[in-house]
């Protein structure tokens, strides 16, 4: 099984935003390689301890996809986030 999310990208003032809104996930940084490697970054905290690898593919219009070897690892990572985001409503 292949999974992939979904998440935009786009300039704002002299920053990159960078999201996965599934995730309520975010990061504003200098350069958009810096906001796709912060973004990578918490994923794979999320993840731990089970450490997976993540694999962007950036399209056009602002638009990219992450997706990882280990999909059970990104069911996990949603599954928490969801959590995360009914226990702070």
């Amino acid at each position: 099984m292949n999974i992939k999310l979904r998440g935009h990208y786009w300039r704002r003032g002299s920053s990159w935003v960078v999201e996965i809104p599934c995730l309520d996930l975010i990061s504003i940084s200098g350069s958009l390689p810096e906001g796709f490697t912060s973004l990578t970054n918490r994923i794979i905290n999320l993840a731990h301890p089970n450490e997976c690898e993540i694999n962007i593919e950036v399209g056009d219009s602002g638009i990219f996809h992450i997706s990882s070897s280990d999909s059970q690892a990104l069911i996990e990572i949603f599954d928490k986030c969801l959590h995360l985001r009914v226990a702070t409503r």
